[in-house]
C-alpha cells in the first residue's frame, strides 16, 4: 500500500498478513505506526524433509511452515476440478482462508506428484525484472494441473520464472516408489529460482545413496548460490559462529538432520523429525546456535528451552506436514497446527499468571490464546480432519 502511495493508516490494516511476513522474510523498512511491533531479520523461512527409509521399504515427505504467530488460521483444502486437459484432477494441500493456492507451498496431488519448497534467503540486494505479468501462485498451480512427472513439473517452473519468488523446490514422482525397490532416476527433482537463475536436477541418485534430502532456505547448487550472496557472505562473515548459517552444509538444520535422520523409518519418527525443537540442546557445534530459533521447527519467541525471549519475537514454526507412498494414496496427510510444543512449553500470546499481553503490538484477533493443538489426519475421502491414526501405514 505504501509503495503504491497508498495511506500509511490503510497499510496498518494489513498488518496481520503485511507486517509479519516482512518480519519473517528480512524487510528493513516498516510502516510508520507505532503500535506495530518492530521488523526484524530472520534465520529462514520453512524446513522441508524427504527420506527414504531403511531397506527402501517407505518414503516420506514433510513440511514445516516457518511464520508469524499471527497467521496460524490455517484451512486445509482440496480442489477436484475435472479440468479439460488437466492431468492433475485432484490436489490436496495446506493453506489459508482466502488463498487460491498454498502460499506454505505442500501439495499432494493424483498425478502422483508431491510438491514442496522452502524460501531461498537472499543476503545479497537483487535486481528484479518489472515486466513479469504472471502471478507467481498461478504457475505454481499451472504446473500442479499440467504436469504428469517431477521433470515436467520442473521444466514448466523454469520455462515461466518470474524471479521474483525464490524457493528450493523438492518434487517427488510417487508412482515411481515401490516399497522394497531401488528408488529410480527420474522420481525426485530439486528445483531452485533466484532472481535471473534456474537450476533444476534429478536428485534421486543423491536420495538412494544420502537416503535424504533437507532444505532449509540455503540454496544448494552453486550457481544459484552465486545468485544469491550465500558463498560471498560465508567467505565475509569467516570464522565467526554466524557464518555457518551461510553454508549449505554446516547451517544448523543441516547439522540436525544429518545426525537424527536415520532414526525416520516410521511415521511417529517422521512426525517428531517435523516439530522437532530441542532447544539448547540441539546437536549443532557452535554454542551461539545452539538456540531455539535455529532448530527445525523454530520457537524465536524463546530465549532457551523454557524462558521467554524478550528480545525475540512470536515467529517460527507454525505447522508441520506429512505423508508416505502409504498415505499418499489417498492424499492423505498427517498435519499439526502449533509451534512445536512436544518438549517446549506451548506458545501464548498473554500471561497466564496476569492475562497481560506477551507480545504487545503483535496482532492475534480470532486467534487461541494458547496453540497446544494435536496432530490430525486429513483424509480427502472423508472430507474432515480426524483422530490421528496410522491405519495400516506406517
Amino acid at each position: 500500500m505504501t509503495a503504491l502511495g497508498g495511506d500509511e493508516e490503510d497499510a496498518a490494516s494489513f498488518v496481520q498478513r503485511g507486517s509479519q511476513r516482512q518480519q519473517l522474510r528480512g524487510v528493513t523498512r516498516s510502516i510508520s505506526n507505532s503500535t506495530l511491533a518492530p521488523v526484524r531479520k530472520s534465520a529462514g523461512h520453512c524446513t522441508g524433509v524427504v527420506r527414504l527409509a531403511d531397506g527402501n521399504s517407505e518414503l516420506y515427505f514433510g513440511h514445516t511452515t516457518w511464520e508469524s504467530f499471527s497467521e496460524m488460521t490455517r484451512i486445509w483444502k482440496v480442489y477436484d476440478f475435472p479440468l479439460k486437459g488437466s492431468v492433475s484432477k485432484k490436489i490436496s494441500f495446506s493453506s489459508y482462508p482466502g488463498c487460491i493456492s498454498s502460499t506454505d507451498d505442500y501439495y499432494l496431488m493424483d498425478n502422483g506428484l508431491a510438491v514442496t519448497e522452502t524460501t531461498l534467503s537472499l543476503p545479497r540486494k537483487q535486481k528484479y525484472s518489472s515486466s513479469q505479468s504472471m502471478p507467481d501462485f498461478v504457475r505454481i498451480m499451472a504446473a500442479n494441473r499440467l504436469s504428469s512427472s517431477a521433470e515436467e513439473w520442473v521444466r514448466s517452473m523454469a520455462d515461466s520464472a518470474t524471479g521474483t519468488y525464490s524457493s528450493q523446490w523438492m518434487v517427488l514422482d510417487y508412482k515411481k516408489f515401490k516399497p522394497g525397490e531401488e528408488l529410480p532416476d527420474g522420481a525426485f527433482y530439486v528445483l531452485e529460482q533466484a532472481p535471473a537463475t534456474t537450476h533444476f536436477e534429478d536428485m534421486s541418485g543423491w536420495l538412494r545413496e544420502k537416503r535424504y534430502w533437507a532444505s532449509y532456505d540455503r540454496a544448494f547448487f552453486d550457481d544459484v548460490r552465486a545468485t544469491t550472496g550465500d558463498d560471498s557472505m560465508l567467505l565475509r562473515e569467516g570464522r565467526k559462529p554466524e557464518a555457518e548459517l551461510f553454508s549449505k552444509d554446516h547451517t544448523p538444520r543441516a547439522q540436525i538432520v544429518s545426525q537424527t535422520q536415520t532414526s525416520i523409518n516410521s511415521l511417529a519418527a517422521m512426525r517428531d523429525e517435523m516439530t522437532r525443537n530441542k532447544g539448547t540442546s540441539e546437536p549443532v557445534d557452535q554454542p551461539a546456535l545452539q538456540v531455539p530459533s535455529y532448530t527445525i521447527s523454530a520457537r524465536s519467541d524463546l530465549a532457551d528451552s523454557d524462558h521467554i525471549n524478550k528480545d525475540g519475537s512470536p515467529d517460527g514454526g507454525v505447522d508441520a506436514k506429512i505423508t508416505s507412498s502409504c498415505l499418499f494414496q489417498s492424499l492423505t496427510a498427517q498435519a499439526i497446527s502449533s509451534p512445536s510444543h512436544a518438549e517446549r512449553p506451548p506458545f501464548r500470546w498473554t500471561s497466564s499468571e496476569d492475562g497481560s499481553e506477551l507480545w504487545p503490538g503483535y496482532p492475534h484477533e480470532g486467534l487461541p490464546d494458547e496453540a497446544n493443538f494435536d496432530w490430525v489426519r486429513v483424509d480427502p475421502q472423508e472430507q474432515m480432519l480426524n483422530t490421528l491414526e496410522n491405519g495400516s501405514c506406517q
